[in-house]
């Protein structure tokens, strides 16, 4: 008798055993489950905010070439490492302009550095074009859009 007591105990403790290695497996499997999805969501957050900053900060594409002339514009990109402005001229025509030393900038009749332009900004921008690039002579800063 004594005996079969002490099998049953056993087997009562490797069954609980058992039991609790399978509900803590359950429960590592939802967690890790959890973790991923609040993983792969962060990630998508992250990459829309990454994906709006490079379409509205950086490079644009299909930028267009216009005669050599002083064109009115909105400052769409300014990007500072670059030197480089991206001015929408109206709803179909956008140029790219990559400054050099030889370029001023002005507001209000007095020469500013290149820092003072600013997305939004209204510009008026005389280029030279040379073959298939435009030249930046001479931007005016005229105020905010």
């Amino acid at each position: 008798m004594k005996r079969s007591i002490m099998i049953l105990a056993v087997s009562s403790m490797i069954f609980s055993t058992a039991i609790s290695c399978k509900n803590a497996e359950e429960n590592n499997s939802e967690t890790i489950e959890m973790t991923g999805e609040a993983t792969m969501n962060e990630m998508d957050d992250s990459m829309s905010e990454v994906d709006t900053t490079m379409s509205s900060d950086k490079e644009l594409e299909d930028t267009d070439l216009v005669e050599s002339g002083t064109y009115t514009g909105t400052a769409l990109v300014v990007d500072a490492e670059q030197n480089e402005v991206y001015v929408q001229l109206n709803d179909t025509t956008t140029i790219e302009l990559y400054f050099s030393n030889e370029t001023q900038i002005m507001r209000d009749g007095q020469t500013v550095a290149f820092d003072a332009l600013q997305k939004g900004q209204k510009i008026e921008v005389e280029v030279e074009r040379s073959g298939e690039s435009l030249k930046p002579l001479k931007v005016s800063i005229m105020g905010n859009s």
